[in-house]
Formats: structure tokens, C-alpha cells, sequence
């Protein structure tokens, strides 16, 4: 079982290797078809996908940078690790190691930590 985990998380990195790039293409080919070629004004600004590609990246990589850094310092990504970190069992059973170990309660801490060690 360990080695279709593994596996399958292989699988899921590879993938979002390859989804990032066909989906760039995917975007930039359906707006270009289906936006720019059929706005006159559009048109005449971007003549080419060519030339559409090249504003696309030029102008919206920096713009989701920008968007994904304001996203995790103000945005929805503190929530979710606060949220994340109080509702997972392992999170919380990490904490209880933690404070048992600063409380000097050490064997309590190895029992917590045990269910989570691969055997």
C-alpha cells in the first residue's frame, strides 16, 4: 500500500509540473480566440497571439505575483493556517507534545507523538 502512496504523490507533483503550463496555454488561446479576436479594438492592440502571449506575460506574471504575495500576507492564506493548524488532529496533537514537553512531562509527549511514527 506504502508504494501506490508514493506512487500517487509522484504522480500529483509531476502533474502540477505539467497543469501550470497547459493551463497558461489554455487561458491564453481561449481569451485570444474568443475575446481579442472578436473586439475591433482589441484587434488592432494585439495583431497576433504572438504579440497577445507576450503582453500576457509581460503584464500578468508580475500581476499574480503580486496577487499571490497579498494573498498570503492579508488574504484568505492566514485564515486557512490558523484554521488548518486548530482542526487537524496532527496539529493539535503536536501542540500537546510540545506544551507537555515544556511542562517537563516527556513521557507524555513520546505517547502523543508515537501514534504518528511510522512503524
Amino acid at each position: 500500500m506504502k508504494f501506490f502512496v508514493r506512487l500517487y504523490t509522484y504522480f500529483r507533483r509531476g502533474w502540477s509540473l505539467v497543469s501550470i503550463p497547459v493551463a497558461f496555454v489554455n487561458f491564453d488561446l481561449i481569451t485570444y480566440r474568443l475575446l481579442v479576436e472578436h473586439v475591433p479594438a482589441l484587434k488592432s492592440l494585439f495583431p497576433s497571439l504572438w504579440v497577445y502571449t507576450v503582453a500576457l506575460v509581460v503584464v500578468g506574471v508580475p500581476v499574480l505575483i503580486v496577487g499571490g504575495y497579498l494573498d498570503l500576507k492579508y488574504g484568505t492564506a492566514p485564515f486557512e493556517t490558523t484554521r488548518i493548524s486548530r482542526y487537524s488532529p496532527w496539529h493539535r496533537s503536536l501542540m500537546r507534545a510540545l506544551k507537555y514537553m515544556a511542562e517537563g512531562r516527556n513521557e507524555e509527549a513520546k505517547k502523543e507523538l508515537e501514534q504518528w511514527v511510522e512503524r
